[in-house]
């Protein structure tokens, strides 16, 4: 095995930076954990590149496993020829090398398959034993994991190791009473199980000090060229850029020695996009900036005036859809900055999913990050766009076909003329902070794009709506 040198390094962790993470759309209780694996160099780029809330594959997860093995031994493990003929990766026959992995078969690894829980258990135990970490467990420790109803499913070869991931708190149950043995994992719950056994079993701990961008930020607007500049890392080897699309996709990717990069020439103007900068040490070590949202493009929108071409905009031959399987088909899922506010009312940034019509997609990105930089900062506790449903009075819901948007569904009633609500709870804007005012940031950029506010309908009144097709 080789050596490597790991230097120790700091990182801060503010809480803006810990609620930017959320632009990569980790839940909530993995935000912490994604960030002591990302400073402990324990994240790859084939995970950061795919959604945290997608099952992880076998081959990531052995990425995963081999950089937490690499950081706290200091050694890289020989690169092994494998029986495997469907893979080439590094990290699988590292892996192989140490005895961490099987192929499900004698000559196939099938790398792109997600990980069963239980497969997860043994193979982390696996790489802890290959670092010569003791994982010893008792009869009383496996007659504790009964108190999951489920622990009886765990396959017998999966039995010691499961046991071994709760004891040391490796893999935690999904309740009080499931474990799960042969659910798929996601990859904000692989990015956990390792960060929990990094922390539980390293000898010393290795924080990096990650890349910040020093020209843009999350919810920037470029409209000449697409370029940004980022901090030097010191000992970093080199830098990868990551640009991904409003759908989360990785669209290119480069390694560069400098501290700054252009892009334009890979993008399409008037779209947002998101970079993320990642320092790399060695051939395998990389940590990670928060991302940002960038929008690229002259802010000056193209409105259509007629009813037709707005048909035509968001659907295919300009006909609506007319089943849930074709609506489906045509929508996107963005993630939107908000501000959001706690119960002290501070105010923090955050991203919300929001599943719109692909047509109308970039635009309506675009409007939110107008919201989200405008000084108001108005606070956004939910969203919601598309949704396959009649209204309330039987009729075709433009929600079903991805164009229209509602806010802060509780504080902006939909109303009788009278005020009785027909959904929501009430309307006081100027008095409490999530109801839409008239002059807001909100009314003013929806506006800007030609969607019509239901608070300006003239007999029932919707407030929390906003709607491209005008209902």
């Amino acid at each position: 095995m080789k050596k490597i040198i790991i230097p120790i390094l700091s990182a801060s962790l503010l809480l803006g930076s810990v609620a930017s993470v959320s632009a990569y759309n980790f839940s909530d209780w993995a935000v912490k954990e994604y960030y002591s694996a990302n400073t402990a160099g324990l994240i790859s780029q084939n995970v950061i590149s795919g959604k945290p809330s997608g099952n992880i594959s076998r081959a990531e997860f052995c990425e995963l496993v081999m950089n937490l093995y690499m950081v706290m031994t200091g050694e890289t493990p020989e690169i092994t020829d494998t029986p495997f003929r469907d893979t080439d990766s590094d990290s699988v026959k590292m892996a192989y090398s140490l005895g961490v992995i099987d192929g499900k078969t004698e000559t196939e690894f099938f790398p792109d398959d997600p990980v069963l829980r239980q497969e997860m258990a043994k193979i982390i135990m696996r790489t802890l034993n290959a670092a010569n970490k003791n994982t010893d467990i008792t009869a009383s420790d496996i007659d504790k994991l009964w108190r999951f109803s489920d622990f009886g499913d765990t396959d017998f070869w999966a039995t010691h190791d499961m046991v071994r991931s709760v004891k040391y708190e490796v893999i935690n149950g999904l309740s009080e009473k499931t474990l799960l043995p042969k659910g798929y994992a996601t990859r904000e719950q692989a990015i956990a199980i390792v960060n929990r056994a990094y922390n539980t079993f390293a000898s010393t701990k290795t924080k990096y000090t990650y890349p910040k961008f020093t020209d843009i930020y999350d919810g920037s607007a470029l409209t000449d060229k697409f370029s940004f500049g980022w901090s030097a890392v010191t000992d970093a080897d080199g830098y990868v850029v990551l640009v991904k699309d409003t759908t989360g996709k990785v669209i290119n990717s480069f390694d560069t020695k400098n501290t700054t990069a252009d892009v334009s020439s890979m993008l399409q103007k008037d779209k947002g996009y998101t970079v993320i900068v990642g320092a790399k040490f060695g051939d395998y070590i990389t940590v990670y900036s928060d991302p940002a949202y960038v929008f690229y493009g002259d802010d000056t929108p193209n409105i259509l005036v007629s009813q037709t071409e707005r048909y035509n905009r968001v659907f295919p031959n300009g006909k609506p859809f007319t089943t849930q399987a074709q609506a489906d088909s045509n929508m996107r899922t963005i993630y939107v900055p908000v501000w959001q506010m706690d119960d002290s009312g501070n105010k923090y940034s955050n991203k919300l999913p929001l599943v719109v019509n692909v047509n109308l997609a970039d635009e309506v990105m675009r409007i939110f990050t107008n919201i989200y930089n405008d000084p108001e900062k108005f606070p956004i506790k939910n969203v919601g766009a598309y949704s396959w449903r009649n209204t309330a009075f039987g009729s075709v819901s433009h929600h079903s076909y991805g164009t229209c948007v509602d806010i802060n569904f509780d504080e902006n009633y939909y109303c009788y003329p009278s005020g009785q609500a027909i959904t929501g709870s009430f309307w006081k804007p100027y008095e409490n902070p999530f109801s839409i005012t008239p002059d807001g940031s909100v009314v003013k950029n929806f506006k800007k794009y030609g969607w019509t506010w239901g608070g300006n309908w003239t007999n029932l009144k919707d407030y929390m709506h906003f709607s491209y097709l005008g209902k």
